[in-house]
């Protein structure tokens, strides 16, 4: 599982927004770059992932400035596969595979959750606050996707259905739960 590395700035009068780039002999960072900027307590974290080599390393963290830290660390080398940036695309379509802001009660809906930047195959968790999701948790194909069923279930108004997996990023999407009405005569 993927750890927050974390740098903290002192000694200095100017501890925000300053550019920390983080290097290290094994493991793969999230962002790629390597790279965070101070907050207002002057503390920079990135992503390290254990990388698929088992063993010891080392992280630097490295100022503008010249200055730096190290830190050893140990990895088991079972990394996940990422392969840059993690972030989750969300897309609500209808029946017919159409992009869709609305389902209803006779017209559910497909949450597509796209994963961006992991390799391998990973579980995805749904949740709404709105409607229904039957079965909540799908697992990523080989076209890094994940989908569920979402259902009106007699709810109305409009919500937010969040994706989630194990390392902790997240996507949204808007939706809103309309009625369906019949009209006879």
């Amino acid at each position: 599982e993927p750890i927050t590395v974390t740098a903290t700035l002192s000694g200095s009068s100017t501890v925000s927004g300053q550019l920390v780039t983080f290097s290290s002999t094994l493991g793969a960072f999230s962002p790629a770059s390597g790279t965070a900027l101070t907050n207002d307590s002057g503390v920079a974290d990135i992503t390290l992932t254990a990388g698929d080599v088992r063993g010891a390393g080392i992280i630097t963290a490295s100022l503008t400035t010249g200055e730096q830290a190290t830190i050893g660390f140990t990895t088991q080398g079972d990394d996940i596969g990422v392969v840059g940036d993690i972030n989750i695309t969300l897309a609500l379509i209808d029946s017919d595979g159409n992009a869709t802001e609305t389902i209803t009660t006779s017209k559910p809906g497909k949450v597509i959750a796209q994963i961006n930047g992991i390799s391998s195959a990973v579980i995805v968790t749904f949740t709404t606050t709105v409607g229904d999701i039957p079965i909540p948790t799908a697992i990523t194909n080989d076209s890094h996707t994940a989908s569920v069923d979402i259902i009106a279930n007699g709810s109305l108004g409009a919500g937010t259905i969040t994706a989630s997996i194990a390392s902790g990023e997240t996507g949204e999407v808007l939706l809103v739960v309309g009625s369906s009405s019949v009209t006879m005569g």
